[in-house]
């Protein structure tokens, strides 16, 4: 099995009850994907 490098990132905003911890590599390519209950930025 090999290794690799996790990013940890915690989001938080106002009236959150308890902060989101995302575990992120941003070193291997692949498809983009989002975790259930976020979404993209729209622009």
């Amino acid at each position: 099995m090999g290794a690799g490098y996790l990013n940890v990132y915690e989001l938080t905003w106002e009236g959150q009850k308890k902060p989101i911890t995302l575990y992120l590599n941003i070193y291997e390519k692949g498809i983009l994907m989002v975790p259930m209950g976020l979404s993209l930025k729209k622009e």
